[in-house]
């Protein structure tokens, strides 16, 4: 079939160009995600593999719409020929199970992503790692009722149920961080930054609402070779959000990059940010430091002490150098840029 033309009978290079474009931009933020863990041999984590994987996962996902829109996906209905129909719709449930594998795998990689934050703040740590089962619980029914059932009958209530689900996830994992870094001593100012660190989680929920909103009854209805076109974009532009927010969670950084000047390559001076949460101030006298080591261009986290800011300091106080500057520059570089 030929799909390098957009046309009122043939749409399919709509999802070709969408499907192009976001793995080149998921694949980019991966790649910038493993150059901040060079050298790798100490600083490679557990949750750089599951990165990686979902993006192994993401590729077999495109290859495999691609082979639907090569058999006619995207063309009217009365143009596909009559044998085709059925390996489209084979093709589409295989990516439909790779859809689900994709999102399990990144949102296990955000999760341990995230519970490296804090790991003296107990709260934080039960809650991500609940965050680990609640991936495993949605992920593997998702895979086999979708492989089974979800795809070929009438079944949007199955896949509201998945994207609920996948959405609290995400729910429960950035209220956790949120709730650690309102729970330190900065400015409001500060903690409202700190927490668009982490904003992407939050939209990428409204873009698993958007494509729940556009998920017909059923899918593999007469016509659904353009009628399913929309959706399919959606799913692809999801998958791939997933996959960016757990690379790349900077809410602030992703939108100056998108708009202005791509993504580059994460610098080499990192900002670890040190502060002690409230509840440490409890009557047993103990206290517990949470090291937040955020790389404020891409979201990576990795030690480095020299550029370790004591914010256990009230904020009349100075802290050691480069105080704001060394949490606010970045973002004020972009903004100038």
């Amino acid at each position: 079939m030929d799909t390098a033309r957009i046309t009122a009978d043939d749409q399919g290079a709509k999802v070709i160009l969408a499907a192009a474009l976001m793995l080149a931009y998921s694949t980019i933020s991966v790649a910038n995600r493993l150059q901040t863990r060079w050298p790798w041999r100490q600083l490679y984590r557990r949750e750089d593999s599951m990165l990686l994987l979902a993006w192994i996962s993401s590729i077999a996902y495109t290859a495999s719409v691609a082979l639907a829109v090569q058999e006619g996906f995207g063309l009217k209905d009365n143009l596909v020929p009559e044998d085709n129909d059925y390996r489209i719709n084979i093709l589409l449930s295989v990516s439909f199970v790779l859809f689900f594998v994709t999102k399990g795998l990144g949102t296990a990689s955000y999760s341990m992503f995230l519970e490296n934050l804090a790991e003296e703040d107990l709260i934080h740590c039960i809650v991500v790692k609940a965050g680990h089962i609640l991936s495993v619980a949605w992920i593997v029914p998702a895979i086999v009722t979708t492989a089974i059932y979800a795809t070929r009958q009438a079944s949007k209530a199955a896949w509201i149920v998945f994207g609920a689900a996948h959405a609290i996830v995400l729910a429960v994992l950035f209220g956790s961080t949120t709730r650690m870094i309102t729970a330190a001593r900065l400015s409001c100012y500060r903690k409202c930054r700190a927490v668009l660190w982490f904003g992407l989680a939050p939209c990428l929920v409204g873009v698993i609402i958007i494509r729940l909103a556009h998920t017909p009854h059923g899918i593999f209805v007469p016509g659904f070779t353009q009628s399913a076109i929309q959706l399919i974009i959606l799913m692809i532009i999801e998958m791939h959000f997933n996959l960016i927010n757990a690379a790349y969670p900077n809410l602030l950084v992703f939108i100056d990059k998108t708009s202005t000047k791509g993504i580059h390559s994460a610098p080499k001076s990192l900002s670890i940010f040190a502060f002690q949460s409230s509840d440490s101030t409890s009557s047993s006298g103990k206290h517990s430091d949470l090291y937040l080591e955020v790389q404020t261009k891409l979201g990576s986290f990795r030690p480095d002490t020299r550029d370790r800011v004591d914010l256990n300091t009230s904020d009349s106080q100075k802290p050691i150098v480069d105080d704001d500057r060394s949490m606010l520059d970045d973002d004020r570089n972009c903004s100038n840029g």
